[in-house]
């Protein structure tokens, strides 16, 4: 981690052709960070992972099960008013 000219950490992305070498400091950055995400994260991520992607799975096929229920039900009131 570099530090520039008024202290503050900035990253370096690049090892130029170097083995990367990372300092305490840098771990300990990337630690507080890591922890930070996790919290963010909470109890329920994957619960709400989970329902983004059956949301995602239902928006796309919305007007199809539309459609499709009202089909059946045109099916089954046609068959209750024929005798």
């Amino acid at each position: 981690m570099n530090t520039g000219k008024r202290g503050t950490a900035q990253w370096a992305t690049s090892a130029f052709g170097d083995p990367p070498v990372t300092s305490p400091e840098e771990l300990s950055a990337l630690k507080v960070q890591l922890d930070e995400c996790r919290h963010a994260r909470g109890r329920m991520f994957s619960v709400r992972c989970k329902v983004e992607a059956m949301d995602g799975v239902f928006a796309n096929r919305m007007m199809t099960m539309v459609v499709v229920v009202v089909l059946l039900l045109c099916a089954v009131s046609v068959g209750y008013l024929l005798p």
